[in-house]
């Protein structure tokens, strides 16, 4: 074998290690920035999934619950003290989420996420009646660590601040920032639309209830039955000198034709054993509280019981919400 050919089965020459370690080195660094990419993609899509099912959490809370956490607190990992009788928004979540409370307090980037609520009273379609509305959002610094997005910019008005729901639409995540959003806004409207159909119910039962009376009353020969208040008495704590179809009223009227009594005062939840409805058609669907029944209401819805007629014509029979569920305190 001559040693041309020994030569070339010996490998690279210095100067060709050099250019072939320095080509790998320049191909290597450009497959780590793909792959810094490709880690950094992922972490920002678990980053959504997690908001994700935050924003879950935070719809099934306020259907449970009637409300949203406060955000009095910052969030507490299980490895810190918390502080009894505190309750902690992510700890709160957790009980309607499939995170754990460590998993809703910190994003992927190991920092902590923020949590901002909002409370206040709304009233629908302009009514008397109001009911507290929740909003609340759940931030991520995302990647650079940063609150790019802090409520009451210019770019980002302070919908905390804001009693409705325009504020709170226009609350997005600036730069990288990750946010997720929610109000039951929609669910109380709802809820509420459900408590007037209750209502409805109500209204027609003591109407059958009434014309039962009357007809009963109309074929005993009941003398002037039709000056008689012929619904069920709201046994309210102030006096009632309505004239109701009973035997304090005339002596013809036995106990089985006189109008029924409410076993609790004014509660439409006892309106419904006497009408032979379930319990839960009295009740407001937004808070789960008794409605108000008034037998011989006034003029005045606000003050349900002032104005009551002495006779007739008398003012039909109210069933009425009120913001509290706060007994009427005129009755």
């Amino acid at each position: 074998m001559n040693k041309t050919k020994i030569n070339k089965l010996l490998g690279f020459s210095m100067p060709e290690v050099i250019i072939v370690t320095a080509c790998l080195a320049v191909i290597a660094s450009l497959a780590f920035g793909d792959v810094n990419r490709l880690f950094v993609k992922q972490s920002i899509e678990q980053e959504k999934l997690d908001l994700k099912e935050i924003e879950k959490a935070l719809e099934i809370y306020a259907k449970k619950e009637g409300k949203l956490p406060t955000d009095e607190t910052l969030c507490v990992l299980s490895s810190e003290t918390s502080v009894s009788g505190v309750k902690y928004w992510n700890v709160e979540l957790a009980k309607y989420a499939t995170l754990t409370s460590d998993r809703i307090c910190l994003d992927q980037w190991g920092n902590k996420r923020e949590y901002l609520n909002y409370e206040g009273p709304e009233s629908f379609r302009g009514g008397s009646y109001s009911f507290k509305v929740y909003y609340s959002s759940v931030i991520s610094g995302s990647v650079n660590d940063e609150d790019d997005t802090i409520p009451g910019t210019i770019d980002t008005p302070d919908w905390s601040g804001i009693s409705g729901s325009n504020g709170f639409d226009r609350y997005t995540g600036l730069e990288d920032d990750l946010v997720v959003k929610y109000t039951d806004r929609q669910d109380k409207i709802d809820k509420y639309e459900i408590s007037l159909q209750r209502i409805e119910i109500l209204e027609g039962h003591l109407e059958r209830y009434a014309r039962s009376k009357r007809a009963a009353a109309m074929s005993l020969d009941i003398p002037q039955f039709d000056r008689f208040i012929m619904y069920p008495k709201d046994a309210r704590n102030s006096i009632d000198t309505g004239d109701y179809l009973e035997t304090a009223e005339n002596s013809e009227i036995s106990s089985e034709l006189s109008v029924d009594t409410l076993g609790e005062s004014l509660k439409a939840t006892a309106l419904t054993k006497i009408l032979g409805l379930p319990e839960y058609i009295g009740r407001n669907a937004i808070t789960g509280n008794t409605m108000w029944y008034i037998s011989n209401p006034g003029p005045d819805y606000i003050k349900p019981c002032t104005g009551s007629k002495n006779n007739p014509p008398f003012y039909p029979p109210a069933v009425i919400m009120t913001t509290n569920d706060t007994k009427p305190s005129d009755c």
